[in-house]
Order: C-alpha cells, then structure tokens, then sequence
C-alpha cells in the first residue's frame, strides 16, 4: 500500500455501500483493491472541495480525471470507468440525477486525459536501456531493468527471480526460462549482463552516489543456486523476493532520473521496441505481429489487443525515436 495515500475514504460510509455491491463471490478481489484506490487517490481532490465525487461538476470531474496521470488510453477508461460505474450508483440511491460522464465514451474522449509526460517518459528505448545498465553500479541492479525489456518477467518477475546459474548456457547464449519450460536464445548484450551478475561478489549499496551517508556501502553478496541474490546474512537457498526487485528499480529510477518507469513499463518497452522493428520492417504492425510479441513476453495471446491499444499511439505518433 502507498503510505502516501489517504488510508481513509471520503464520505466513507457511502463509498463503502458501492464497494459492498462488489463482494459477491465471483467477483475478483484486486477489483475491490483497484476501485478503493481511485477512492484514495480521489480523497484530497474531495477534501480540498470540501465535497462528494458525485457533487463535482463537469470541470471538477474533469480536473480529477487528470490528477491520475495515467500514461495510457486503457489506463484512462479504468479510472473513468470506476468513477462512472460511482456516479450511476449515486443517481440509483437519488444523491443526483445524472451521470456527467456518461458522454465520455468515444476515443477522443479519453485521450484527452492521457498524460503526455507520462507517456512520453514510461517506456524506454534500446539505447535508454544501454545508458540505464551502465549507470548501475551493481549488474545485480542491471540484469532487472535488461531482463524485463527483452520480455521476461512473468507473475511477480518470477522468471527473473527463479533464474538460477544452471539456467544460463554460456556457450549458446541460452536462457531456461522455468515457468515456461523454455530455452530462449539472447543476444551478447544481455548475456554479458547475466554472466557478470552471477560473478558478482560485492553489492554498491549506494550505487557509487558518495553523497549518501551510511555506515557502509558495500555487502557480500550471499552465493546460492539463483542468478538474483541479497545480502550475505541471509542464509538459505531461496530466490529473492519480489519486493526487493521493486527496491531496485525505485533506486535505478532515481538514480537515472525518470521517476516514471515501473517493472511494468520496462517490460512494456521491450514489446514497444519489437514493434517499431515490425513496423520498420513491413510498415504496419498487423493482428498477427501483436499476437506474436505477447507471446514473447510471456503475455496471454488472447489480450493482443490490450497491447496494441497500449502502445499504439505511442509507436504511431513516434513520442520515443532516438
């Protein structure tokens, strides 16, 4: 949870009776954790105003639309969709007699509110990604950022965080990939940054920043069977956890200077990169060439549309060529 939101609700007592109509057993948990966190972020916007969401009128809804500073179209119609599906309850329990975003429904409508800064700074180029790895002090830190642009991540970054050493063919420039029960060929770019991270004996706690004060700036590096590994006071031979791939990569990003990138988005950007090589190569990136990248990546096939709509705007409107 961000400790920077508002643990509570505005108007809670309301905002809870709309919650309740989605806790019925074949709904999915993350909804009730997704709708509830539009609600926090909503809570500041509220308070200033001293108001209810369904109270706003039409600028104030709008301006709350855009203090989410999504980076995407599908990102935008999440939000806008919860706040709709709110304002409806609101006119079902008699608080107000209309919905004053039921018209915004058309493409137009909702890229208005796509932030462009976001979209602009949350993906990545090859050659952003080359200048990222070699900022890092650690390949400990750089393999993370490598690994997810050349489309490996998996549920909880578990096909990065379960790589071990036997997973990794130097001599063919091979990776194991486990959950997919796959050998993946790679280029010598990330291989080198995969060798190097298993070689890796000492952690740069501050990656070569002197102006961080600590006690002590380096760690042993704990030796299991895993590429990916912590401190040497940590003992056994079990994968990193998650939270610690997170850790590193809101360090890379500060230290890079884009507090816009996310373990998501970096992913995302290698899938952006396969498709300005498609486009390039046959001029149009096709139903066909979407299928195939989220096959790469490890994403489901059927959701290529998600991608696309991601991404397209961004790969036609050329935000990020070098």
């Amino acid at each position: 949870m961000n400790k920077f939101l508002s643990q509570v609700l505005y108007n809670e007592e309301l905002k809870n009776k709309f919650l309740d109509e989605y806790k019925r057993p074949n709904k999915v948990v993350q909804t009730l954790i997704f709708y509830r966190y539009i609600f926090q972020i909503a809570y500041a916007t509220e308070q200033q105003l001293e108001k209810d969401i369904y109270d706003f009128n039409d600028k104030e809804l709008r301006s709350l639309i855009g203090s989410y500073k999504n980076g995407s179209l599908t990102a935008v119609q999440s939000v806008i969709s919860v706040l709709k599906k709110y304002l409806d309850f609101c006119v079902s329990k008699g608080y107000i007699r209309t919905n004053l975003l039921q018209d915004i429904s058309g493409h137009d409508d909702y890229m208005q509110f796509v932030d462009k800064n976001v979209q602009k700074n949350k993906y990545i180029t090859m050659e952003e990604l080359e200048h990222m790895v070699s900022s890092c002090m650690n390949y400990q830190d750089a393999i993370i950022p490598a690994m997810l642009f050349y489309g490996f991540k998996g549920e909880d970054c578990s096909e990065i965080v379960n790589l071990k050493n036997e997973h990794v063919n130097k001599t063919e420039n091979k990776i194991y990939i486990e959950g997919r029960d796959q050998w993946f060929n790679i280029d010598d770019f990330l291989m080198d940054i995969i060798i190097n991270a298993m070689d890796e004996r000492e952690y740069n706690k501050s990656n070569g920043d002197d102006t961080v004060t600590m006690k002590s700036r380096y760690y042993n590096i704990h030796q299991t069977d895993y590429v990916l590994r912590v401190a040497a006071r940590d003992n056994g031979n079990e994968p990193i956890k998650p939270i610690n791939l997170t850790s590193r990569i809101n360090r890379i990003k500060t230290f890079f200077g884009n507090s816009y990138l996310t373990i998501t988005s970096i992913w995302y950007s290698g899938m952006l990169d396969m498709a300005k090589d498609i486009k390039a190569e046959k001029g149009v990136v096709e139903k066909e060439d979407w299928i195939n990248i989220n096959i790469r990546f490890g994403f489901d096939a059927s959701y290529w549309s998600v991608t696309k709509q991601r991404l397209i705007h961004v790969l036609d409107n050329n935000e990020k060529e070098p």
